[in-house]
């Protein structure tokens, strides 16, 4: 332990990789489509956004940073090899990982996704 390391984990990282999406699909490639589905998982996760940022990249992809009140929720995307990579660091105790992992895996169309889940 650090000298100023807190006793007790402060939140809930949860590192989500997604595979198996259709290559065709808007989410891999438009960031517009990304900010559409990230605005759902705020929503139904009850995270509160307060500052956001985005860069689209060519021919597709794209990264979304979010700054929430309880911390923060980016996502990268490949459209390239079928894969978005999120993460959502959580402060809010009520936070619940596999709730956010069952909820992006079917907002985003991933065929599979692998996950970590860090207590911080």
């Amino acid at each position: 332990m650090y000298p100023n390391e807190p006793k007790h984990p402060v939140g809930t990282h949860l590192i989500l990789n997604l595979y198996g999406m259709d290559t065709s699909t808007p989410v891999l490639w438009d960031m517009r489509k990304g900010y559409q589905l990230l605005e759902e998982v705020v929503a139904r996760l009850d995270l509160h956004v307060v500052n956001k940022a985005g860069h689209q990249f060519s021919p597709g992809g794209y990264t979304i940073a979010y700054v929430l009140s309880e911390s923060h929720l980016t996502i990268h995307t490949y459209p390239e090899t079928n894969a978005a990579y999120l993460d959502i660091f959580c402060c809010n105790p009520h936070f619940n990982p596999s709730v956010a992992i069952s909820l992006v895996q079917t907002l985003f169309g991933a065929g599979n996704e692998t996950h970590t889940i860090l207590s911080r």
